[in-house]
Formats: structure tokens, C-alpha cells, sequence
């Protein structure tokens, strides 16, 4: 996990020197972040409770865990049930 973290970081002081750079946000113009802040508390509490991310995840559903496999199956039908809530909340016409 270290060395995962020290390479996040290396990403994250490039991309910065650019960012920094800009006068405006790139997303000024962009709706609300309230979805943004959803969605990561949701994946905050996932991963606190089932104690699984995609990262490990992805081997674990290989192996057949059956823990890995029912979070598997629970972040399917939550990524449904987000998707149909979406469509049926956004006024007719709204493309995102």
C-alpha cells in the first residue's frame, strides 16, 4: 500500500503543477457536487463495512470468494438502482 500511495502522490504533484497554473476552475460552469459528495460517502461507508475495494476485489472474485462476490453483486444492483433513480429525477430533454 506504501508504494501505491507514494506513486498516487507523484500523480497527484504533476497534475497539480497544472492546476494550480489555471486562473478559473476547469468546472465552473458544472452542476452541484452534491452527487460527488454521495457518492464517495457511500463508497467510504462500502468499503468500511465489507472491507473490500475494487482493487482487491477484482482477485477475489476470481478465487470465488463468497464475500467478494456478494459485494460484487451489491455494487451491481446499487450502480442499477443509482442509474434508474438518475433518469427518472432529470426533467425530460436533459442530456448529461
Amino acid at each position: 500500500m506504501a508504494f501505491v500511495m507514494r506513486g498516487a502522490l507523484g500523480g497527484a504533484a504533476l497534475g497539480y503543477r497544472f492546476v494550480l497554473r489555471r486562473v478559473w476552475p476547469m468546472c465552473s460552469t458544472c452542476q452541484r457536487s452534491d452527487p460527488l459528495i454521495a457518492g464517495s460517502t457511500t463508497f467510504g461507508v462500502g468499503w468500511g463495512i465489507a472491507r473490500f475495494c475494487l482493487g482487491e476485489e477484482l482477485p477475489a472474485v476470481g478465487k470465488l470468494d463468497p464475500a467478494a462476490l456478494t459485494f460484487t453483486g451489491a455494487m451491481i444492483t446499487g450502480i442499477v438502482i443509482a442509474k434508474i433513480v438518475k433518469s427518472k429525477s432529470q426533467p425530460l430533454g436533459h442530456t448529461v
